[in-house]
């Protein structure tokens, strides 16, 4: 969502975090970019840690290899500016070993919590490509001979 701020607050900065640009802390509640995009209709959709270099090298791969709308946030602490590095471990934990990432609901349940910040697939379903929608559209432009000029012309007669 967010990067390279310089220490400016981002859209994802929690309520009270002082910045140069919010010396007086931040009034703003922080957007939640999963819900967001489980909401708007990605059809992959997951979270992973910079500090967990193998997880999220297989979590990126699996997003790259999903035919569809992916989505993937990166947490990634900012040591010089909001050094949350060594606390950040703690908060984080893996997604529920029963989780079943076709449950839209549940997936929004799990990215609305704010006690634990799960790491893994929230969302994942299988739905027609923009891509595959279009072939289609063109095989359909295709298979239909359009009217002829004479055609059109009576119908204005």
């Amino acid at each position: 969502t967010y990067g390279l701020t310089k220490g400016q607050y981002s859209p994802t900065s929690p309520v009270g975090f002082q910045a140069g640009s919010t010396p007086y802390g931040n009034i703003e509640r922080p957007i939640n970019p999963l819900a967001m995009l489980i909401a708007y209709g990605a059809t992959f959709v997951g979270q992973g840690y910079s500090g967990k270099p193998r997880e999220l090298t297989d979590l990126l791969t699996k997003a790259m290899e999903h035919k569809g709308f992916a989505f993937i946030n990166v947490i990634s602490p900012c040591i010089t500016f909001y050094n949350t590095y060594k606390v950040m471990p703690a908060r984080l934990g893996e997604l529920p070993k029963d989780h079943d990432v076709a449950n839209r609901v549940k997936a929004f349940e799990l990215a609305l919590q704010t006690d634990k910040t799960y790491l893994g697939v929230f969302y994942q379903v299988r739905l027609p490509t923009f891509e595959e929608g279009i072939a289609n559209v063109i095989k359909s432009a295709q298979a239909s001979s359009p009217p002829r000029l004479e055609e059109i012309f009576a119908e204005f007669a």
